[in-house]
């Protein structure tokens, strides 16, 4: 993700920084927040590249379930997730 919009929030330390502000109460869940824990694709590669052996897709898919606690799904989501 990085290539395509050479921002930091693109990476997976980007995220997990992101994630751990949220987790402090830094920050709040929003919009914009959401839409950047969207953008991984949890395909596996940031954890199977990782040298520390940091499992983000663990750590993206539990920042999504809080999320989703927090705010809920949206309403294009709920029928989805009903069948």
């Amino acid at each position: 993700m990085y290539k395509e919009n050479r921002k930091e929030v693109g990476t997976a330390r980007g995220k997990i920084k992101l994630i751990e502000s949220l987790l402090e109460g830094q920050i709040g869940m929003s919009e914009g927040l959401a839409d950047r824990l969207l953008l991984c694709t949890t395909y596996g590669a940031c954890t199977q590249n990782c040298p520390c052996g940091v499992r983000f897709d663990k750590i993206i898919l539990g920042a999504r379930a809080e999320a989703v606690r927090k705010k809920g799904l949206s309403p294009i989501k709920k029928p989805l997730l009903l069948l």
